[in-house]
């Protein structure tokens, strides 16, 4: 385990973010999601992915139902479930957005003709013929 004042500036940014590092969440997320949702033992797996979120996401309204407890103070809760949401961005854009553009990549290979999300985006006044 590594101490804060031994991080990079960096890494300290993410723990305030997060509650811990990147690198330290996408372990945990990996290994939740392999273990625990994927019947496919995929890490990419979008289904897998979103349910992680939404478990997360679950969690943090809990958080806000019940407030302090335990003698916590109404300002470690707010940082608990900010932090708890930021995670949750993290593993929505990092799995779940990530993992429908790789699928719809797979997909428009063997569809005609072939349209990517990015390939729509043309600009202000510009005709688009598809």
């Amino acid at each position: 385990m590594v101490r804060l004042n031994e991080m990079t500036y960096q890494e300290q940014q993410q723990v305030d973010m997060y509650g811990c590092t990147e690198a330290q969440m996408k372990e945990a997320v990996e290994e939740s999601l392999i273990s625990r949702f994927s019947d496919k033992g995929d890490k990419h797996d979008v289904n897998a992915a979103a349910a992680k979120v939404a478990s997360m996401i679950y969690a943090a309204q809990e958080l806000m139902a019940y407030g302090p407890y335990d003698g916590d103070t109404l300002s470690n809760i707010l940082q608990d479930q900010r932090q708890l949401l930021n995670r949750a961005k993290w593993v929505l854009f990092n799995y779940v957005v990530t993992g429908v553009n790789r699928s719809t990549e797979l997909s428009n290979q063997f569809m005609q003709p072939k349209v990517l999300i990015e390939d729509l985006w043309v600009g202000p006044a510009t005709k688009v013929d598809l």
